[in-house]
């Protein structure tokens, strides 16, 4: 099950993914969007920094289930781009 944090202070959110991965490798999906891995190359969880500006979920793997919990979470708003198939 997904599980979204969000710190106003800090302006960022980590979306978990797998709660029983442990993560060995985190990957840059450029300054503010960034991808925690597991050893097996699965992935663990996305962080956005800077989220008052808008979360942007294109090129970002597994966009379909991070949007899904951070609307669950009450946050939907705060993506301002989604991948458009």
């Amino acid at each position: 099950m997904s599980r979204v944090d969000y710190d106003k202070e800090a302006d960022s959110l980590y979306v978990q993914l797998r709660s029983d991965a442990r993560v060995t490798n985190t990957v840059a999906f450029g300054p503010s969007r960034h991808v925690d891995l597991t050893r097996a190359g699965r992935v663990a969880g996305l962080e956005f920094i800077s989220v008052s500006g808008g979360i942007d979920l294109r090129d970002m793997p597994c966009a379909e289930q991070a949007y899904a919990a951070i609307v669950a979470a009450g946050l939907g708003h705060m993506v301002n781009a989604y991948p458009v198939e």
